[in-house]
């Protein structure tokens, strides 16, 4: 079996359905990953379901339109501001689908992009919340982004010091960098269940059936 943690290294270890490649990809190991934002929107799996392939595992991401509507009991939000690095998977998953929800949640979109590769340069980061905050959104959303949660201090920081609420879709930026709120799914929880999919799928061999990826359990988390 081989674990695999991550929406890049799991893409990377057994490649999106229907672009596999056998020389380049596993596909003859059971795979279990864990801390997949979206299986679906990457591409690893076509739905919450039986893959069909050598893989299973757990998001720890909570449905978008179940975010917004935990935002939204806090503020009716009619300006939404999105940082996001426009060379990770994860981020643009995400800002496609708050393009998709903002009619039905009746709120413009204010998207600034980062550039500068999958690690942002702080300075890049600093200019890019300044651009976001003379936009005035009502509150800003942090990804599932590795490359952002890391530098979630950078981001959080302005946008608290303009007044502005942020929610996060990870339980990091809330628990060590003072992210307002945030619906989502402890990290603990999302390996507990990637430990119970493993042991039902350890001994698995082909064919793959009856292996699916499953979401993680998940509750609304407040900077105290």
């Amino acid at each position: 079996m081989i674990y695999t943690f991550g929406t890049t290294v799991t893409l990377d270890t057994v490649g999106a359905a229907g672009k596999v490649d056998p020389n380049l990809h596993v596909v003859d190991i059971p795979v279990v990953f864990n801390i997949v934002a979206d299986p679906v929107g990457a591409g690893l799996a076509s739905a919450f379901a039986a893959t069909g392939r050598n893989l299973t595992g757990v998001s720890h991401l909570v449905p978008m339109p179940d975010q917004l509507r935990a935002m939204q009991r806090f503020r009716k939000v009619r300006k939404l501001g999105v940082i996001y690095n426009l060379l990770e998977a994860n981020s643009k998953l995400a800002v496609e689908q708050l393009r998709q929800l903002a009619p039905q949640f009746q709120f413009d979109l204010i998207e600034v992009p980062l550039l500068s590769g999958q690690k942002p340069e702080a300075s890049e980061i600093g200019e890019a919340m300044h651009r976001l905050l003379e936009s005035k959104p009502e509150f800003v959303y942090l990804p599932s982004d590795s490359s952002l949660i890391e530098r979630a201090a950078m981001i959080v920081g302005p946008a608290s010091a303009a007044g502005v609420p942020l929610i996060s879709a990870t339980e990091d930026p809330i628990r060590k960098d003072g992210a307002l709120m945030g619906l989502v799914s402890n990290y603990s929880n999302a390996g507990a269940f990637a430990a119970t999919r493993r042991n039902r799928y350890c001994s698995a061999k082909p064919p793959w059936e009856k292996s699916r990826s499953i979401r993680s359990s998940a509750s609304l988390s407040w900077s105290t």
